[in-house]
This record gives structure tokens, sequence and C-alpha cells, in this order.
């Protein structure tokens, strides 16, 4: 099970929405992540704001790290890759 190599580089809309399907599952934050989620964090990190952090690990993730051990086997894989093959199998047809 799996998706065709650069499917959701190529087709982004299509991952957000095979994300979006089983994020409500296993991340607290109900939103799927986008880049400027990442720059907004690289931006604090840059900015005199946060002048007096050192030494942490900035984890931008959702919280999905809090809830779930990495190696955890995940029911929701299955539902992740088939709605991500549906999607682009509907705007293939």
């Amino acid at each position: 099970m799996g998706m065709e190599p650069d499917v959701a580089d190529d087709h982004p809309e299509y991952a957000e929405g095979a994300i979006g399907s089983v994020v409500a599952r296993w991340q607290p934050l109900q939103y799927v992540g986008s880049t400027d989620d990442i720059a907004q964090a690289a931006l604090f990190l840059a900015s005199d704001a946060s002048r007096f952090v050192t030494g942490q690990n900035l984890v931008v993730n959702g919280g999905i790290s809090a809830g779930w051990p990495i190696a955890a086997d995940r029911p929701d894989r299955e539902l992740f890759f088939n709605t991500i093959q549906a999607s682009f199998s509907a705007h293939s047809a």
C-alpha cells in the first residue's frame, strides 16, 4: 500500500485532503499544517521575541508527537493511502 512517487509533491491538494481525513484521529489540533506554520516558528526563533530561548527543541507538528509513539501501529495509514489514491484517481480520469 502506498502512493506513487511524487504524487503528494505534484498534487499537494490530494495530500492535504488525505491528511485531513485522518488528522482528527491522531492529532490534537484539528488543522492540516502547512509550510507557513514552519515558517512562523522559524521567524519566531529569528526574532527578538525568542531572545531568552536557549537549548530547546521547537516541535511544530500540531501535537501529533504528544499522543502517539513513533512506532505505534496506526490503522489510519490505510485510510490515508486509500483517500489520497481515490483523490488522484478521480482527478486522473
